[in-house]
């Protein structure tokens, strides 16, 4: 057993750019992840870089006639959009766009005015925007664009904010995410169905001066087990950042562990497999860094913080092979997942039946079965002789159990045919009942069956 934190972020890094009194936005296109942000101090130009997995490219000018705050990107037609909002006192909100070679003239269009800088994200074909009003005015507006044209602007996101928005597409809805207005530096956020948006909900990590960033994570082997990310610095005065996880009904609890502290927010983006976070240092330090993490934990599906179970290499009598791996948290959340591999000519129903003990002698089982296909099936076509099942849910015994599971307890579990599933799960309560010696078993609990 292994404990894990969701995300292992590596060392922060520098290496974006010459500096930025904001910091970047990001977003991948064309293989490459793309950063543009504005200059440092009072250098209000736009600037732009890109990194290939290794290394990022010496920044380059060419974005647009100047920004004084934090621009935004998305990809839309196969070209790179950037928005943001004029240099000093310009409301007016730009766009261009970019085909890999060069950025387009900058055109106005977008709303009536904005003191922050829109969020942009693509949604059912459409290019979105939302932003705070003009001035004081903390409203927030939103608009769609066609590839030709913006639509008038609309109120309706949320109850207002003081700073810019965010936006991501999960679960096949638009959510936008922001602080709120003056001095509320609460998190809220709202869904957008493509006719309404969601009244306003509460419940994003602990509070922000600027508001989070969001990203959707593809990390588990269906759209049920995606997550909306969100990042953020924290409250006035808190420079660290923090982040939490959504699965379409509640965020987690908000945790450390990006980079070493933004006087702004972080940027996120995925790339390669992997969610990137780019952000301005500390306080008055206008120096970009950078961070990744690794998404294909599976430990982000449950959120908090995770202990893993492994059984390592499963044998089994019969020409199968596989293991099992089972992720809980104090909430009683769990994920077990099973991998299968039929090595033989013949196809096989198997079982994969695991064992979970406390050391007070609590038994969780969990069972998967399935199908697989020997090599006999190449005559009809390419066998399935692979089979991944991931299960997700909750047990409160597994709360209540947690301390006794992950300090001495033991996971075991066994590979057969599904005809003898009753008597594979009878031998692992066995001999989990002589490693607990004179304690035994008290109680049997079928998690998964």
């Amino acid at each position: 057993m292994t404990a894990a934190a969701n995300l292992q972020w590596v060392e922060q890094r520098l290496g974006i750019g010459g500096g930025s009194s904001n910091g970047p936005s990001l977003c991948e296109f064309h293989g490459l992840l793309y950063a543009v942000w504005k200059g440092a101090d009072k250098d209000q130009r736009m600037f732009w870089s890109h990194f290939d997995g290794k290394a990022w490219s010496d920044q380059q000018e060419g974005v647009g006639g100047g920004t004084s705050q934090q621009p935004a990107l998305a990809v839309f037609q196969d070209r790179l959009y950037a928005a943001w909002k004029g240099a000093g006192d310009d409301q007016r909100m730009f766009w261009s766009h970019f085909d890999g070679k060069a950025w387009s003239d900058q055109q106005v269009g977008i709303g009536g005015g904005s003191s922050r800088s829109p969020a942009i994200c693509v949604f059912q074909g459409r290019l979105y925007a939302v932003w705070k009003g003009a001035g004081d005015d903390p409203r927030m507006f939103w608009s769609s664009f066609d590839g030709k044209t913006w639509s008038e602007q609309k109120e309706g996101v949320g109850g207002g904010t003081s700073e810019q928005p965010s936006l991501a597409v999960f679960q096949d809805r638009l959510y936008a995410a922001w602080k709120g207005a003056g001095d509320d530096q609460l998190m809220f956020w709202s869904r957008f169905d493509g006719t309404a948006w969601s009244g306003q909900q509460v419940g994003i990590g602990g509070a922000s001066r600027f508001g989070p960033s969001l990203a959707a994570l593809a990390v588990g082997q269906t759209v049920a087990s995606d997550r909306l990310l969100a990042a953020w610095k924290g409250a006035d005065g808190d420079e660290r950042m923090f982040w939490s996880t959504f699965d379409g009904n509640t965020w987690t609890e908000q945790q450390l562990g990006i980079g070493g502290g933004t006087s702004y927010r972080p940027a996120l983006a995925v790339f390669q497999n992997r969610l990137y976070a780019g952000w301005k240092g500390a306080d008055v330090d206008q120096r970009m860094f950078w961070s990744s993490a690794d998404l294909k934990d599976d430990s982000l599906l449950i959120g908090g913080i995770a202990h893993r179970f492994d059984t390592g290499p499963v044998a089994s009598d019969l020409a199968l092979g596989g293991n099992a791996q089972l992720i809980i948290n104090r909430g009683g959340d769990y994920l077990f997942t099973t991998h299968a591999h039929d090595s033989g000519f013949t196809n096989i129903d198997y079982a994969i039946s695991a064992v979970l003990v406390s050391t007070g002698g609590v038994a969780f089982t969990f069972d998967h079965k399935g199908h697989l296909e020997g090599t006999s099936g190449a005559l009809f076509g390419t066998p399935n002789r692979n089979s991944d099942i991931p299960s997700i849910g909750n047990n409160p015994r597994i709360a209540s159990e947690f301390d006794l599971l992950v300090n001495g307890g033991s996971f075991t579990a066994k590979l057969t045919g599904v005809d003898k599933l009753q008597q594979a799960l009878t031998d692992l309560l066995e001999s989990a009942a002589k490693q607990l010696a004179e304690e035994g078993i008290k109680a049997v609990i079928k998690v998964v069956v």
